[in-house]
């Protein structure tokens, strides 16, 4: 009888005792339903606070700019002026200018060899500028080196396929790395080595 199918399901209940030290190994229970209706908790919170401020209304808003201080509102409304004219400066003016720049001096090689003394420096200055805004507003950099490559090939001297050599030749003399390690040393030799024949 020790054959028979009595037999096999009393093996398998042997096998199957009940595991009396869970938590070692996976314990599923208060604590882990105290994490997960924690975890809900936090994400109804979230949920509900996003509706809030969605729904909020612009009176709502101007309510919270109203608790500020005098103090503080002046110096939001100053912050916000700025701002604006700066935008309207990078995404305007700034652009034109360099445009404009850089139309004078394509129109003809006189008048862009005769103004080369007074706007060098300052387009110079606009390609080799660090500034953050530069990242913000696309092209602006470009736009900065192709107006310097425009004023570039104006010199009578040089042939003008090598306006955008010598504009970038321009960018690395005067950007402020080079200038940081050329004030470091006393002395600082330019090396050039020869050209082929």
């Amino acid at each position: 009888s020790s054959n028979g199918p009595n037999a096999t399901i009393s093996s398998n209940a042997e096998k199957k005792r009940p595991v009396k030290n869970r938590k070692n190994k996976g314990d599923f229970g208060s604590g882990f339903e105290d994490e997960e209706w924690e975890r809900e908790m936090k994400k109804e919170l979230a949920e509900k606070k996003r509706k809030e401020e969605a729904a909020a209304t612009p009176s709502q808003k101007q309510a919270a700019v109203a608790s500020l201080t005098p103090e503080q509102k002046e110096l939001l409304a100053t912050q916000t002026k700025e701002r604006s004219r700066l935008t309207t400066i990078l995404d305007g003016a700034y652009p034109r200018v360099l445009m404009a720049i850089k139309s004078l001096a394509l129109s003809d090689i006189e008048v862009g060899n005769s103004s080369l003394p007074s706007l060098s420096t300052s387009v110079i200055s606009c390609a080799i500028s660090k500034c953050d805004a530069f990242a913000c507003v696309p092209g602006l950099k470009s736009l900065s080196m192709e107006t310097l490559t425009g004023l570039a090939s104006c010199v009578y001297e040089i042939d003008e396929m090598h306006a955008p050599t010598i504009a970038r030749a321009l960018t690395i003399c005067y950007s402020p790395e080079h200038q940081k390690s050329e004030s470091s040393t006393s002395i600082s030799t330019l090396t050039v080595s020869a050209l082929p024949s």
